[in-house]
């Protein structure tokens, strides 16, 4: 097993369009939406739910109004102005407002506030066309999303038995901005040794900025995979909750049957250098 990471530095560059489409090309592949504020994989992939669990991060405050006295000491303590005096002169926690801190536990004299396990999504594991998915979905304003995401991963190396990221695969657009992310996440990825490919999407728009990605995955020794042109068919194939490769032939779809290749074959060749 090898785990495979497509990120960027930004939104909107196709990684969603792209990983849907490998996914297709793989063998036997587990998945992994780690974005759990705002998964769109699902919607490409249409994950039938086989099991769903509650996810809890951190603790949220809560006001007994038996046991409270209306002091006031737990608002008069609370940086985040998470409590507010009710109408009888008590007090009570706000519904979004309590980060979880538990001053208020602590400064309470009558013992009126407890602290409870805040549950802050769900995370799920799927059925999908291609092979099982594990994904996850944060609450409304709730936090603790990079807690989800390793839960996300964690799970999904279980059904794969392995985990830690092999390689990474850098999606960008040829524009300034990405390239200015690219940078970072390359910075990133050398940081923590991990082998790093770069692809371009949505190439041919602006042949300066893909010759400057191409350029910087030199500089930082990155793998520059080519890239995946601009082509209608991968809205069409979105519409249609189809990958780009199973809804056409066409420019973008082979170029990432390509890309897919030339994944496999660095993947494989780090397999036998190990």
């Amino acid at each position: 097993m090898k785990e495979l990471v497509v990120i960027s530095g930004k939104g909107g560059t196709g990684k969603t369009s792209i990983t849907a489409a490998l996914a297709g090309l793989a063998k036997n592949p587990v998945l992994a939406d780690a974005d759990v504020d705002a998964p769109d994989l699902e919607l490409v992939i249409e994950p039938s739910v086989q099991e769903r669990n509650d996810f809890y991060g951190g603790v949220k405050a809560g006001i007994d109004p038996d046991a409270c006295i209306g002091c006031g000491e737990c608002a008069a303590a609370c940086r985040f102005d998470a409590i507010a005096q009710t109408q009888d002169g008590l007090f009570a926690v706000k519904p979004f407002g309590c980060e979880g801190c538990g001053v208020c536990h602590l400064v309470c004299p009558a013992g009126a506030v407890a602290l409870t396990p805040r549950k802050c999504g769900q995370w799920f594991v799927s059925h999908t066309r291609f092979g099982p998915m594990v994904h996850a979905r944060l609450g409304v304003a709730e936090e603790n999303s990079g807690k989800l995401v390793a839960t996300v991963r964690k799970n999904a190396g279980r059904i794969a038995q392995e985990t830690g990221a092999d390689a990474a695969l850098i999606v960008a657009e040829p524009t300034k901005s990405a390239a200015h992310d690219a940078k970072r996440t390359l910075e990133l990825c050398n940081f923590f040794q991990i082998p790093t490919m770069l692809a371009v999407n949505k190439c041919g728009l602006y042949p300066e900025g893909e010759q400057a990605l191409k350029d910087l995955a030199g500089e930082l020794g990155a793998a520059f995979l080519g890239g995946v042109p601009y082509d209608p068919d991968v809205t069409r194939a979105m519409v249609a909750k189809k990958t780009v490769v199973e809804y056409s032939d066409g420019p973008a779809a082979r170029a990432v049957r390509r890309l897919w290749e030339n994944i496999r074959a660095r993947l494989y060749a780090m397999e036998k250098a190990v």
